[in-house]
């Protein structure tokens, strides 16, 4: 979902704008007044959500199972923090530790 955010820089107001009204971008507090005033454009820019709770909750399982969650307050940890407490396997990948996963799972 794309969208631009829209400055008036007569009142101060700033909203998105959809892309089907980037070209009349007034603003609706100015308008009130009796005056139109466009508003200056930034964007385009991604304006839906950022994460999907499923796919969130699928990294972290994925992370339990490669053994990177050392405990249950890592997993509860924001998402963006370093949950693994183990540094000398940062940047592993998936090829270092799903052979001793696989191979266990046979």
């Amino acid at each position: 979902r794309l969208c631009h955010v829209g400055h008036c820089f007569k009142c101060g107001h700033y909203a998105t704008v959809p892309w089907d009204s980037v070209g009349e971008a007034t603003c609706p507090n100015c308008a009130q007044l009796g005056r139109r005033t466009a508003m200056k454009l930034a964007g385009p820019m991604w304006c839906g959500p950022l994460h999907s709770r499923a796919d969130v909750e699928a990294m972290l399982e994925l992370a339990r199972e490669w053994g990177w969650v050392a405990d249950a307050a890592a997993a509860s940890a924001p998402p963006d923090l370093n949950i693994s407490n183990d540094t000398s396997r940062a940047g592993a990948g998936r090829s270092g530790s799903s052979s001793s996963s696989s191979s266990s799972s046979k």
